[in-house]
């Protein structure tokens, strides 16, 4: 913000999506813990607050990606599959590939196979992930089945959810998420075409912003 205003920028904006809201642990001294809180709407709102407070003359802050999820955001890369395979996100090899162990492949994997096809998540990550039946405790804390959310950057355990059925729905050999697909939770869970129709909080964006984001 503090450039922006140097610049003599109207607008600062972020790249935050929705799924950044939910919270790691549910309940921990009383509170909700989540280790992306600076990007969820609540912070958003609080800062927006402190600005138009303590900062007359500052550039306002939102994100447009706030309405929409992960997997939505993901989704709209398909026109850009070049680009989308040269991303990393592993935060164990930082860049140098994929360690195909962590919480953030096991998301990015899943995800992919989910949006793409197993295939193009295999050629993205350098091997299958959904094959390896040591992963399976991850897929099960990733979906909200067992233990706290892992402390990554993922999307939240409904998409989650979401992208398991649409990946069983793609052939079979897929003992990490065996588990998983045996849990009543995620045998009922929203389809992921209806998910990827879906449009959340919009509040925090400037009205013109709003519907820029929309059509795209």
């Amino acid at each position: 913000m503090l450039t922006g205003y140097l610049r003599g920028n109207d607008m600062i904006v972020a790249g935050n999506s929705r799924s950044y809201d939910e919270p790691n642990v549910s309940e921990y001294l009383g509170r909700p813990v989540n280790h992306q809180w600076t990007k969820s709407a609540e912070y958003e709102q609080a800062l927006q607050e402190y600005a138009a407070r303590w900062l007359p003359g500052a550039p306002s802050y939102c994100s447009p990606l706030r309405p929409l999820c992960e997997l939505q955001i993901i989704h709209s890369l398909e026109p850009h599959m070049d680009e989308y395979f040269q991303t990393q996100s592993c935060n164990k090899l930082k860049g140098r590939g994929w360690c195909l162990q962590c919480a953030k492949c096991a998301w990015v994997f899943l995800a992919t196979t989910a949006l793409f096809g197993r295939e193009t998540a295999i050629a993205k990550a350098g091997g299958d992930m959904l094959a390896n039946p040591e992963l399976s405790g991850l897929y099960l804390a990733m979906a909200g089945l067992d233990g706290d959310k892992p402390f990554e950057c993922t999307g939240t355990e409904n998409e989650v959810r979401s992208a398991i059925v649409a990946a069983a729905q793609q052939g079979s050999g897929l003992s990490a998420l065996e588990a998983c697909l045996r849990d009543p939770a995620v045998l009922g869970t929203r389809t992921l075409e209806a998910l990827l129709k879906d449009w959340g909080q919009d509040d925090l964006m400037p009205v013109a912003l709003r519907e820029l984001v929309r059509r795209a």
